[in-house]
């Protein structure tokens, strides 16, 4: 037999005066070191396993979201955008991404609204120059008719043919409104596009015999596309001409005040309706006053479009005592003139 002793000494009083002696048969040691091994074997399997359950239980549940926006992306189609996750709140990071799916499938599906609205508008006006055109034609052709006749219906055709024209012009700058391609962000002097846009419109206001006048207070320096930002001019400029009487003048004032800043164009006309301040800004859209004008409706949309997308804002007022205002305005680039 074979023993382990383990010796103590007993010290008293600093001196050493004996010692204790403790022995133990080596096979009982040996037998409960092997117990021992065995039982944290089994523990570190059992612990291990539970891991593993219990792990991936906790994993398909912390990731069922993920699953959950698979799932939704897989089904949705361009015709029903309706769908959301609609996940609890929840301030993780499944949290955000789940509302942030929602919020980009809110964008995706006013985006695709604005375009059925803008295809179903864009119809209907096409299809009212294209009538007249037709009926024009086959009462034409359906008799003889004198030559005066035949010259009065082609000058029909002739003016419902530029109405088209400027109806797929304006919709094709619609388009073009928010493209990437012109969406140059340099720096553009607002006072200099504004002298330039009145430089341009100086002949179409001498045929309504109105005066553009330009009054700039400060140079203002904006960030974005000079073309585009013209371009709302133009549109903005060109209804203001159109609805001001003979002799009027047509004012466009400039001020830079940091961080914004802003040009309005204001007339001499009736102004706008209550329905028009609330409508102004409608595709296709026109006052009763204005249906016998020329135009597609297209002007105020495609400014508002061209300014909000320089992260400007637009606005429609009436001038006292008459008149009406259109307000635009973007953020001044950083170190503008003033």
């Amino acid at each position: 037999m074979r023993i382990r002793a383990f010796v103590t000494p007993i010290v008293v009083g600093g001196q050493r005066v004996g010692e204790t002696l403790t022995w133990a048969d080596t096979n009982a040691i040996g037998a409960l070191d092997r117990s021992v091994a065995a039982g944290f074997a089994a523990g570190i399997v059992a612990i291990a396993a539970l891991a593993i359950v219990a792990g991936g239980e906790i994993a398909r549940r912390c990731l069922a979201p993920l699953d959950r926006i698979a799932s939704l992306a897989s089904e949705i189609e361009a015709h029903d955008l309706s769908r959301r996750l609609a996940m609890p709140a929840r301030s993780d990071e499944l949290g955000k991404l789940g509302a942030t799916f929602d919020r980009m499938l809110d964008r995706l599906q006013n985006a695709f609204d604005r375009e059925r609205r803008f295809t179903s508008d864009a119809s209907h006006e096409l299809r009212a120059p294209l009538s007249v055109i037709r009926a024009e034609a086959d009462l034409a052709l359906r008799s003889e008719r004198t030559p005066g006749e035949y010259r009065r219906a082609l000058e029909t055709i002739a003016a419902e043919a530029d109405a088209l024209e400027a109806l797929t012009r304006d919709l094709l700058a619609a388009a073009r409104a928010g493209s990437a391609g012109e969406d140059a962000h340099g720096p553009v002097d607002l006072s200099l596009v504004a002298r330039t846009v009145a430089q341009r419109m100086s002949v179409v206001a001498g045929t309504h015999r109105v005066v553009v006048k330009k009054v700039s207070e400060h140079d203002a320096i904006v960030r974005g596309s000079r073309a585009l930002i013209e371009r709302a001019i133009v549109s903005v400029l060109h209804n203001a001409l159109k609805f001001s009487p003979e002799a009027g003048t047509v004012e466009i004032r400039v001020s830079g005040d940091t961080p914004r800043a802003e040009l309005s164009i204001r007339d001499e006309g009736p102004g706008f309706s209550q329905t028009a301040l609330l409508r102004g800004f409608d595709r296709f859209w026109r006052d009763d006053a204005a249906r016998g004008c020329e135009g597609s409706g297209l002007g105020l949309s495609l400014a508002k479009t061209i300014v909000e997308g320089h992260g400007g804002t637009i606005a429609l007022a009436n001038a006292q005592p008459h008149g009406a205002i259109v307000a635009m305005t973007f953020p001044a680039a950083t170190g503008s003139r003033r």
